[in-house]
């Protein structure tokens, strides 16, 4: 057992033998998309006591509403979805509180067909906003 040191024994000289280099810091990351569909109790939108950042002004401040599978806009909780499947497609029907302008609507577009392909099925989308 002599041939092992205690770790207070060690010597910063036993690492001598390495080069360490420092990488300069890397960006912050901007997300290619900027439309999501969250899942029913996604942690975006669970893990948080207060949603208040979360949601968009024109989002309901409802609990239970913000448990749903949701649209998210720029990171603000825009919408609800809810998902009905058929033998050869799915169609989603798409409640905004919020209007999206052309190229954000463009997104969600393609986020509805992401989610499509990932089932395998062509996907529809049925977009209204809420009370209308």
């Amino acid at each position: 057992m002599t041939h092992l040191r205690r770790p207070s024994e060690r010597s910063y000289d036993d690492l001598s033998r390495y080069s360490w280099f420092a990488a300069p810091p890397a960006p912050f990351p901007v997300p290619a998309r900027a439309v999501y569909l969250l899942p029913q109790y996604d942690e975006f939108t669970v893990a948080y006591k207060d949603r208040a950042i979360t949601r968009d002004p024109a989002f309901p401040d409802d609990a239970f509403l913000i448990l749903d599978p949701v649209v998210v806009v720029e990171g603000r909780v825009t919408g609800v979805w809810k998902r009905t499947l058929a033998k050869s497609s799915v169609t989603l029907t798409i409640t905004l509180y919020a209007p999206l302008d052309r190229q954000r609507r463009d997104e969600l577009e393609r986020a509805v067909e992401r989610y499509g392909q990932f089932l395998g099925l062509p996907a529809v989308a049925e977009t209204r906003m809420a009370g209308g």
